[in-house]
């Protein structure tokens, strides 16, 4: 979700191939200019599917297109400050949490503040697995905040 230019998709891509392993990979994103970019940087790639333009809300499925509950989902700057509004976080990940597959994992961070804490990531059903020291917030280092959340 809020999958950019495909940078990251493309990093983990290499680094599943040297596991010789492989995953399929759906970039939902509103911005038109960065899914062009990843559909430039990814279209050697099979199992990469960059999807139509469209605004993440948090009262619509938020996995259209994608035909099975994923497994691992990034939201990387996506739930954040400067994206969206705190209610709107909160929703989309309710809609994360309910569409992805059992023991999957979510992936959140950002170069602004994360909206959402532990005790939301909590009650929305989320085990948080890990997250990032409050020290980073405190001296400006990114990423200001990272969880890595189980369903």
């Amino acid at each position: 979700l809020f999958g950019g230019d495909g940078e990251f998709t493309k990093l983990l891509q290499s680094k599943l191939s040297q596991l010789k392993r492989s995953a399929t990979f759906h970039i939902i994103d509103s911005s038109i200019s960065s899914l062009d970019r990843a559909r430039e940087l990814l279209k050697e790639y099979e199992k990469v599917f960059v999807h139509p333009p469209r605004y993440i809300q948090s009262n619509k499925k938020v996995f259209q297109g994608v035909p099975e509950p994923p497994k691992f989902v990034t939201a990387i700057g996506g739930i954040c400050n400067e994206v969206v509004s705190r209610q709107e976080a909160i929703g989309i990940t309710q809609c994360v949490y309910e569409e992805m597959a059992k023991g999957g994992i979510f992936l959140v961070t950002g170069r602004t503040g994360v909206l959402l804490n532990t005790e939301d990531f909590s009650r929305i059903g989320f085990r948080v697995r890990q997250k990032t020291i409050p020290e980073n917030v405190i001296y400006f280092n990114s990423p200001y905040q990272l969880y890595v959340l189980e369903k």
